[in-house]
């Protein structure tokens, strides 16, 4: 699986396919999602997500999720995640269970 990576920043509104700021999420070696999101305030929010096509998240790339996401937290010294409507329910469902014990 190739990841084709174009940086959006500088195109049009109406050329911009995934978000001017989508970064990769891997698991392991293959590319399994697309993730748009912002930090303001202390705040992470996940406003889009967009597995890969070939992909069908089961309970391990969940459970990962859950850490890495926990880890980005404190990486990131936010102090809470939000997740966008337009995120998938399994996303939202698996992040919910954290305990963020990451206030900075």
């Amino acid at each position: 699986m190739v990841f084709n990576y174009i940086w959006e920043v500088y195109k049009a509104a109406v050329q911009i396919k995934w978000d001017y700021s989508v970064l990769p999420i891997f698991y392991g070696v293959p590319l399994v999602a697309r993730v748009a999101s912002r930090l303001v305030k202390g705040i992470w929010t996940i406003s889009r997500w967009w597995w890969e096509p070939d992909i069908t998240p089961g309970a391990d790339l969940l459970d990962a999720l859950r850490t890495a996401v926990e880890d980005f937290l404190h990486y990131l010294r936010a102090e809470e995640v939000y997740i966008g409507d337009e995120v998938d329910a399994r996303i939202n469902q698996s992040i919910s269970l954290l305990h963020l014990r990451n206030a900075v």
